[in-house]
């Protein structure tokens, strides 16, 4: 199988930002995830869809909890991929 990765490189309004879905999120400030940028590298081992499902994942407790934030803390309060099985993010 092949999937889709990214670098840190990618910064800016490059891949990174775009497959995060930051453009979509109504009370998101444009940018705002780059200071996670190398949390998210960690986390998701460079591939997009484990990024995408982070960021969604993350997404959708900040508003279910009413926080609506993507915060530090909620995306290490998720479990996302098969390296996060094996990892204690916590």
């Amino acid at each position: 199988m092949c999937a889709a990765r990214y670098t840190l490189a990618s910064r800016g309004s490059g891949p990174l930002t775009r497959a995060a879905g930051e453009e979509s999120a109504r009370n998101h400030k444009p940018g705002s995830l780059l200071d996670f940028d190398t949390l998210l590298h960690e986390r998701t081992g460079s591939y997009m869809d484990t990024l995408d499902q982070l960021i969604c994942q993350t997404a959708q407790q900040a508003i279910e909890d009413g926080t609506e934030a993507i915060t530090e803390e909620g995306l290490n309060d998720m479990v996302v991929g098969r390296q996060d099985c094996e990892d204690d993010w916590a």
